[in-house]
Parts: structure tokens; sequence; C-alpha cells
């Protein structure tokens, strides 16, 4: 399967993941349900798994990167790692995000391995639930099947957690993405009155 054929497969991910039955091929079928949402994808610290969530999300989700964009009308997505310096990263960003002029973020939080997060990523994590700094969390499970695999959505066991995750944070980006208009044209400015118009009379 060519690269750009395992893209937009939220939809063939989820179904391949929750209507498989047993002894039937793991692989996730591409999805013919149309395009993911329109989301900008900025990964906060390294490994955190931002293009491999753009690609499940399905254009034209945009991975834009380690960089925060200014606001363009896109609900923006902050991804990063269960780890006390990935919960410090996304502290920062949520902060840099506000001053930048971005609405609410999106944050994934994404799990550094199989076990628990620490304790630290935990506390940090419990002060940015807060839907004045956010508008939903959502956390991704280390699948520790895709250590083995060259491309994980098209060789690699598909994940119930996973695609759940995945489809939560795709319903609310795409309820934010009907729900934000982009922003009216600037009204033109008004012609410089002539020194021969007709003034208004008072009665």
């Amino acid at each position: 399967m060519t690269r750009s054929g395992t893209s937009a497969t939220l939809t063939g991910l989820l179904r391949a993941v929750t209507h498989r039955e047993p002894g039937e091929s793991p692989q996730a079928q591409p999805s013919a349900a149309g395009p993911g949402p329109a989301a900008v994808l900025v990964g906060l610290v390294g490994g955190a798994g931002t293009t491999t969530l753009t690609r499940a999300l399905g254009p034209p989700a945009q991975d834009a990167g380690r960089v925060l964009p200014a606001p363009d009308g896109r609900p923006l997505v902050l991804v990063t790692r269960s780890t006390a310096a990935g919960m410090a990263a996304a502290l920062e960003a949520v902060s840099t995000s506000r001053q930048l002029g971005h609405d609410r973020p999106a944050l994934v939080v994404v799990g550094d391995g199989p076990w628990p997060a620490p304790p630290q990523a935990r506390a940090r994590l419990r002060l940015l639930r807060d839907p004045q700094r956010l508008r939903i969390v959502v956390e991704l499970p280390y699948v520790v099947g895709w250590r083995d695999v060259d491309d994980p959505l098209t060789d690699g066991q598909p994940f119930k957690a996973y695609g759940s995750a995945v489809a939560r944070l795709a319903a609310d980006l795409a309820a934010a993405g009907t729900s934000t208009s982009p922003a009216p044209a600037p009204a033109p400015a008004p012609a410089a009155a002539s020194p021969d118009a007709a003034l208004p009379v008072s009665v």
C-alpha cells in the first residue's frame, strides 16, 4: 500500500478495531467515509506520536511540527507524552497558545510506556483538566505491538483503546470546526465626503 493510501483511516481504523471477528485479518482498511476534521497538531516533545495521530485523523488534519502557529480558525491540538517533562511542556504550551490568541486547544497525552504515568506528570495533568484552559483532554495508550512494525497504521495490530480515543478527539474537533466560521472581512472604510455633498438639515 502506498503512503498516500494510508492517511484518511480514522473511521476505517475504528471499523477494523471494533468489528473484527476472531481470526480475521488485523489490518485496518481505508475508509470511504470522507475527510477527517480540520485541525492543526503540534508536538510538544520528541516521540509524542504526532505524525501517527495526524494520519489516523486523516486529511485535512495537519502536522505543524514543534512550532505553535498563529491562529487561523482551525482547532489547535497539542500532543505530548505522559512524562514529567512532557506535561511541563504542555503547561507552557497552553499558556503560550493563549498569548498567541488561540481559543482553548485540545490536549492529547500519549502514554510513554505500558505503565502508569509518574506522579509528577499526573499532578500536572490534573492542573490542565480545566475547561477554561482546554476544550478536551484525550489520553492515548502506549501500544506495545507497534514497536516492531514499520508503520503502525498499516502493518500494526489495530488497538481498540487507541482507536476509541482518536474517535473521541475527532468528534470534538469536528464539532469545533462546524461551530467556528472564518472571521468576517473588515467593512470598507467610508468614502471621504465631498465638499459639495449635502449636509443634514435640522428642522
